[in-house]
């Protein structure tokens, strides 16, 4: 969104949150969906004066993958906002969408690498914790940017947080690497530190793992998460779910290579958002372009 919409809706006053359509695309008519997420919330948990704004338009080409378009869901209380952003997604017949928390969390997806069939997410995990821990700037890098006395444990925590999740694309078995970010650690900074993750190279017992390049990088046009093409969404396979299925994306979105359901271990919606710190200080990795998530 643009930085004039994003001040004003910070000045908006009591419990705020994002709203984000399943498979939306700006358009004109995005006030329509705002009446049907407002009605939805208004039977859901009972909020007769809650408020949904519409997206504004975003500048063409200011991101390769489109902006997933946010809605401004507010007038109502606290305890409802909590219970409508645990559950997050919310599918209906008329719209479905997610409820995300004003604050956005970062995201946990780091890098897709590609691998032998015989590889497995215990030993690729395992494979990217070395490596990193064998990289001393890796860990520097993000305890410098880390507040507090703890901040080289949480350096650490954060590194060995890495967990790996599988799918298998046109018979390419592939393994998207996740962590969980800590606390305090800036968007951009934290960007940067992906962008350098994914210029390493990375050798198993079983031959080596190659980083999907950015051209590469796959986007669903559903959820908008980046681990996985739009065929292989696991959220039209979730038991209840009453929202467009995959197929109804791929005719106008197909991904760069062809996809069919196989197993999906997990995955991941793409956020960001957060507000990062303006200090910058001691080691850089600024040689590494930061990652598009």
């Amino acid at each position: 969104m643009s930085t004039q919409t994003c001040g004003e809706w910070k000045e908006v006053k009591g419990p705020k949150a994002f709203v984000r359509v399943y498979g939306a695309e700006y358009s004109p008519r995005m006030g329509e969906d705002a009446e049907k997420i407002a009605a939805v919330i208004r039977r859901v948990v009972d909020e007769p004066d809650v408020v949904v704004r519409p997206p504004m338009p975003q500048p063409e080409g200011r991101d390769r993958l489109g902006a997933p378009w946010h809605f401004l869901l507010s007038g109502i209380s606290s305890q409802s906002l909590n219970a409508l952003t645990s559950q997050c997604m919310w599918s209906t017949s008329t719209v479905s969408f997610f409820v995300l928390p004003f604050d956005v969390p970062l995201p946990n997806y780091i890098v897709s690498l590609k691998s032998t069939p015989h590889a497995t997410c215990q030993s690729v995990a395992d494979c990217v914790k070395e490596k990193l821990q064998t990289m001393e700037q890796a860990t520097l890098f993000l305890a410098e940017r880390l507040e507090g006395n703890d901040s080289e444990t949480a350096a650490v925590a954060m590194v060995d947080s890495i967990f790996v999740r599988s799918l298998e694309v046109d018979q390419d078995l592939v393994f998207n690497v996740h962590c969980t970010p800590a606390p305090g650690l800036g968007l951009e900074d934290y960007l940067e530190w992906v962008g350098y993750v994914r210029s390493l190279e990375y050798e198993t017992f079983y031959g080596r793992l190659v980083p999907h390049l950015e051209a590469e990088q796959y986007f669903c046009a559903g959820c908008k998460a980046s681990d996985h093409p739009t065929g292989l969404c696991p959220l039209p396979l979730t038991p209840g779910w009453l929202g467009p299925s995959s197929d109804a994306f791929l005719s106008k979105n197909r991904p760069k290579r062809p996809a069919r359901r196989s197993h999906v271990d997990g995955s991941s919606r793409g956020d960001s958002g957060r507000k990062q710190r303006s200090s910058r200080r001691g080691a850089s990795l600024r040689r590494y372009a930061s990652a598009p998530l």
